[in-house]
């Protein structure tokens, strides 16, 4: 009794939600409301037709908007697709961590009529010393700085992370600062893909491909000291170009970004330490399920759909295998983290 309650309270929700959400986008597509005169419509409405979309709690019942001079594509629901889950899983999980259902409702009711701010979540990833990935924090951060990162880090460390090794991302001023006060044995290594666009986009487009091939130059020495050498010979290169802020992104970057050729990281390890593509991915899973709901009434709603959609992505691929063999990492190093 208590599945179907809870099933026939998500199918509801969800139904609403999705079917207000397909009226918003026609909306936006149509540059005006339904039945609203304003100068700069680009279509009109000419009602809905119904579809069915399968869920874990049943079929939803969806009023798909048509327009007239302009074609709907909608962003929530894929064309041709008949069943989407994610959305009601979210609902649910909210509702069985303890979540009420007005407060489902409530939250429901803001996400699409009421008022909407920005968030942010900060997401740690962790590899340990059996090498399998494991997320070992989140939580909200809409400022990324140094007293939002310290707190974050705090937190890990009073639950007992320790033996930090590296500390892989992107070159954020309130992480670096964290890192060197919090986990003084750590490394950083900044994302090699981040730092060659940071350095691209200070190079007129007439010398990027040149620019470009001398950066994988860079990056491609068998060791830390010979990739230090050959920076500081590309950056002569960029001044004699006159490309001086270019030479100076590089000169400012490659320290940090060529910690993964360091003696103590093997070879075979460097394809996943030199940028960071690990967390990338997890964000762009949780992108996928943030963008169709575009907006939080506070940031304790998007933590709670950012932990959802996290669990359910690791509970499904990052389990059952090791992400890399640790065993060969120098002692004085630590687990990698």
């Amino acid at each position: 009794m208590f599945e179907s309650k809870l099933d026939a309270m998500a199918r509801e929700k969800v139904e609403r939600t999705i079917n207000a959400m397909l009226d918003a986008e026609a909306d936006e597509i149509a540059n005006a409301a339904g039945y609203e005169r304003r100068t700069g419509r680009k279509a009109f409405r000419a009602g809905h037709y119904g579809r069915t979309l399968a869920a874990k709690a049943g079929k939803l019942s969806l009023k798909v908007p048509e327009l007239k001079g302009a074609l709907f594509g909608s962003a929530v629901i894929e064309r041709c697709r008949r069943r989407e889950s994610s959305v009601e899983e979210a609902l649910m999980e909210m509702y069985l961590a303890g979540v009420g259902t007005r407060r489902v409702d409530d939250t429901g009711r803001l996400l699409w009529g009421g008022h909407v701010e920005n968030a942010g979540v900060l997401v740690a990833i962790g590899v340990g010393t059996e090498g399998r990935r494991e997320v070992i924090a989140v939580d909200e951060g809409m400022r990324e700085d140094a007293a939002g990162w310290e707190r974050f880090f705090r937190s890990m460390i009073g639950r007992g992370l320790r033996g930090v090794g590296l500390v892989v991302g992107d070159r954020c001023a309130g992480l670096v600062s964290t890192v060197d006060s919090m986990l003084p044995n750590a490394r950083c290594q900044w994302c090699m893909v981040r730092f060659m666009r940071d350095v691209l986009s200070k190079t007129p487009p007439g010398h990027r491909e040149w620019a470009s091939a001398a950066l994988k130059a860079v990056v491609a020495q068998e060791n830390r000291e010979s990739a230090m050498a050959k920076a500081g010979t590309v950056a002569g290169e960029m001044e004699e170009r006159k490309l001086k802020s270019a030479a100076n992104r590089l000169r400012e970057g490659v320290g940090g970004t060529a910690t993964y050729l360091a003696t103590g990281f093997p070879a075979n390890h460097r394809i996943k330490l030199r940028t960071d593509n690990m967390i990338e991915r997890l964000n762009k899973e949780i992108r996928r399920r943030t963008r169709v709901v575009g907006g939080f009434p506070d940031s304790n709603s998007a933590l709670m759909l950012v932990c959802v959609r996290i669990r359910y992505v690791t509970s499904r691929s990052w389990s059952d295998r090791r992400y890399m063999d640790t065993s060969r990492l120098d002692d004085n190093l630590g687990a990698a983290a």
